[in-house]
């Protein structure tokens, strides 16, 4: 049951027997976004990602929108997080200041960037979760994550499956009876208005 504040969404996992959600477990992140707990409003697309679907409840508090750059905030504090990430990574001098300027403008961080300095940048800048596209939210603090249940991603694929069989079965009979209003001789409905002159 989702609390008030919550969002329902699912998340993938080839573990069973999550109870709750732990940053710096493994994960499926390629390291190009950071570190949270990725979750998607599509039940089928989380099934994707492992043998598991958590069915979970996300508190969103402040949301940094990676697709639309111009409703952020980006604080001198996430200046100062990200100058420190692009040290850790290796970025020095005129190039690192260049990429701290690109940053201020855009809100987009360099991919060498580790998982877990990229989310140190949204939380010093107060950020709780990144929307990252329609479906995908991405919970920084994994207490803004919380586990409402789980089933295996088959039952999951399965349910979908019988979903789609019975939506491509009301398009079949839609044509059947299309095809058979367009036949040659069958009485067509027609407006009154149509028979005055």
């Amino acid at each position: 049951m989702l609390k008030d504040g919550e969002t329902l969404a699912y998340h993938g996992s080839d573990a069973s027997n999550i109870k709750e959600f732990e940053l710096g477990s493994s994960s499926k992140n390629t390291s190009m976004l950071p570190q949270g707990i990725y979750t998607t409003s599509d039940e089928r697309e989380s099934a994707d990602f492992g043998g598991t679907v958590y069915p979970v409840g996300v508190t969103q508090g402040n949301v940094f929108d990676m697709t639309n750059s111009s409703s952020n905030k980006i604080t001198p504090a996430m200046v100062d997080a990200y100058r420190e990430a692009l040290f850790n990574a290796g970025y020095r001098g005129e190039w690192a200041e260049g990429l701290v300027s690109d940053f201020k403008k855009t809100g987009e961080m360099k991919i060498g960037i580790s998982p877990s300095d990229k989310s140190k940048v949204y939380i010093a800048g107060g950020y709780d979760t990144l929307k990252d596209g329609s479906r995908h939210l991405i919970s920084l603090n994994p207490k803004n994550a919380r586990i409402l249940g789980s089933t295996d991603s088959e039952s999951v694929r399965d349910k979908f499956a019988k979903r789609d069989i019975r939506k491509a079965d009301r398009v079949e009979e839609r044509k059947r009876k299309k095809q058979w209003y367009n036949k040659p001789g069958i009485l067509k409905p027609f407006n009154l208005s149509d028979l005055t002159t």
